[in-house]
C-alpha cells in the first residue's frame, strides 16, 4: 500500500456522509475521520501529532469560532513550525 510523503494525514467532515469524498486514494498513512467543529475540543486529538491544519470554507459553519480556534491551537500546541491555514471568503489567513 502506498504512502503520502509525511508521517501522517487526517482527512475531517462533520457529515458521514462526505467522508467517502475525502478518499483521494489509498494510503496506509491517511486517516478519515468524523469530526464536528461545532462540539471539538483539543481532546479529540490527543493521541495525534499535529503540526499543520488546513481549514477550507469550515468557518461560517461553526458556531463558536473563537473557540474553535482556541482548542485548535491547543491541539496543535504553539510551536513555532506549527501551523493553521484558514481559506475564507477566497482570501488565505495565516
Amino acid at each position: 500500500m502506498p504512502t503520502l510523503d509525511t508521517d501522517s494525514v487526517i482527512l475531517t467532515d462533520h457529515e458521514s456522509g462526505y467522508l467517502p469524498c475525502c478518499a483521494f486514494g489509498t494510503y496506509e498513512n491517511v486517516q478519515i475521520r468524523r469530526l464536528d467543529l461545532n462540539t471539538f475540543t483539543a481532546a479529540d486529538l490527543s493521541g495525534d501529532r499535529i503540526d499543520s491544519v488546513l481549514c477550507l470554507n469550515v468557518f461560517e459553519h461553526i458556531e463558536d469560532d473563537k473557540f474553535f480556534l482556541s482548542e485548535l491551537y491547543l491541539a496543535i500546541g504553539l510551536l513555532i513550525e506549527n501551523e493553521v491555514f484558514v481559506c475564507a471568503r477566497g482570501t488565505w489567513r495565516i
